[in-house]
């Protein structure tokens, strides 16, 4: 599937970058963009309905 190829790209891109970022954040900005990270993914699902499930385990 396409989609889920793109989606494990773009996860593992992310993942080289997420290491410097969080340690340059502090315990409450780190909070913050989880936060933002989830809210962004649920609109992506909620505008994709077949790409659901994907945040069951956030619930």
């Amino acid at each position: 599937d396409e989609g889920r190829t793109k989606w494990l790209e773009a996860m593992r891109m992310a993942s080289d970058f997420e290491e410097d970022l969080l340690q340059d954040l502090s315990g409450d900005e780190r909070g913050v963009l989880g936060e933002l990270l989830v809210r962004l993914l649920r609109r992506v699902e909620h505008a994709q309905p077949d790409a659901g499930g994907r945040l069951t385990d956030l619930d």
